[in-house]
């Protein structure tokens, strides 16, 4: 079950599954610096597109938005607190200016992935950077993704949860129903009856990238230090003109249901 694809063939090969997996440098040679981690988490808290929520590892996803008070913070007394940070749009903010955080990001990582799956038949609808941070032995609490993504771990050591059998544990209205204006719609619980067998774990320590299938649940979980990922979002993403099993699935629900 855990696989590390060192290959572009092995990519194509298994890009549009159901199971997660890791990349191997030899297809990963990113090249871009992020400054200490303390400032990482200053600058992001501060940026008004941040979502920030308690982080209380939990079998259903925590909503609880605790930004106003977590902003008031020292960034010391901010780095010793619960939290989860997630920023799923940095455009229109000050995050890609000189000087500032994601300075150089576009150019340094997200292009040079974007080119290189052009170069290899990949197409897509969307494709966007995004960022989460989880604070010490918090968690991303159970949950699905409806795109590709895939996630270079910057800070600290992640465990990232998925499942062995993915579509044993998820109906196709889980996997498909999305509200964007109101996000707790979302969520659902992670099943009681899930095992230790049942888990398909990989742990994370800074460079490790990782491919996070579509509409796969899963849950990450910090170990006792502040732990950070770059992530790059893929939705409509095409090998050769064809969508995965997954993403066709939710095409072909929308098309139902008149969405």
């Amino acid at each position: 079950m855990h696989r590390t694809v060192t290959t572009w063939p092995e990519f194509k090969e298994h890009w549009d599954g159901v199971l997660n997996f890791l990349i191997g440098r030899e297809l990963t040679q990113f090249d871009f610096e992020l400054p200490p981690l303390d400032q990482f988490v200053d600058e992001l808290r501060r940026c008004p597109g941040t979502q920030i929520l308690s982080g209380v590892k939990s079998a259903t996803f925590d909503l609880t938005d605790i930004s106003e008070s977590f902003r008031k913070l020292s960034i010391d007394q901010a780095m010793d607190h619960p939290f989860n940070i997630a920023n799923f749009n940095f455009e229109g903010s000050d995050l890609y200016a000189p000087g500032k955080l994601f300075h150089g990001l576009q150019d340094r990582w997200v292009e040079p992935w974007g080119r290189a799956l052009r170069a290899h038949g990949f197409t897509w609808r969307e494709f966007f950077p995004i960022v989460f941070v989880s604070g010490r032995n918090c968690a991303t609490n159970y949950h699905n993704d409806v795109s590709h993504v895939l996630l270079w771990h910057r800070y600290g050591t992640k465990t990232f949860n998925g499942l062995k059998d993915p579509d044993r544990w998820t109906t196709v209205e889980e996997r498909c129903h999305r509200d964007d204006f109101h996000p707790e719609r979302n969520v659902y619980s992670r099943p009681a009856e899930i095992t230790e067998d049942d888990i398909l774990r990989y742990e994370m320590k800074p460079g490790a990238v990782l491919w996070n299938a579509f509409t796969t649940p899963h849950w990450v979980d910090a170990a006792n230090e502040v732990a950070a990922s770059l992530g790059i979002v893929h939705r409509g993403l095409r090998l050769d003109g064809r969508l995965c099993l997954h993403e066709e699935e939710l095409v072909e629900h929308q098309r139902k249901v008149g969405t």
